[in-house]
């Protein structure tokens, strides 16, 4: 039987076109899993009429995991810094922080991801790391969610979740 993981998927609202592209293929691609019955929240599931805050703070709380799609509108959301950030950095709460939009990691206020390993797609045609919005084709994007995907579920084996 597979282990239900719940992920909290957290981005800011200006890479909004982005951030769904990534989730979209990030989703359909986890939810073959062999190991893992992963489901996948964030604040576009949200219902009209919904006390909104009180939703996302539940979810908050009953993750297990949590994908960090960062950017520097990412950084700079205050929302992101003082609720959301705080409620998935404590004790026992798997972070995934990954690279969606450009960060200079040695001059941006990280507000406290530097102590974690961010993903990147390491493109091997051309030497480099790459974010996901540096991406281009979707040869390339599938090749960064694929990356991602086993480094994920290799992350999640190792903190016992299986």
């Amino acid at each position: 039987m597979k282990k239900r993981i719940r992920i909290f998927i957290s981005y800011a609202h200006k890479n909004h076109v982005s951030a769904l592209d990534f989730v979209e293929r990030f989703e359909d691609y986890s939810n073959c899993s062999k190991t893992y019955d992963y489901t996948f929240w964030s604040d576009t599931a949200l219902e009209i009429g919904s006390k909104w805050k009180d939703e996302i703070e539940k979810r908050l709380k009953d993750s297990d995991c949590s994908l960090l799609l960062l950017s520097s509108a990412f950084l700079n959301s205050e929302f992101i810094k003082n609720v959301e950030l705080p409620a998935l950095m404590q004790p026992g709460k798997i972070l995934l922080p990954v690279g969606l939009g450009r960060l200079n990691l040695d001059r941006h206020d990280l507000l406290g991801l530097d102590e974690f390993q961010i993903y990147r797609y390491f493109n091997s045609h051309i030497s480099k790391f790459q974010y996901y919005n540096e991406l281009r084709s979707d040869d390339t994007k599938e090749n960064f969610i694929d990356d991602l995907f086993v480094k994920m579920e290799e992350r999640l084996d190792a903190a016992g979740r299986k």
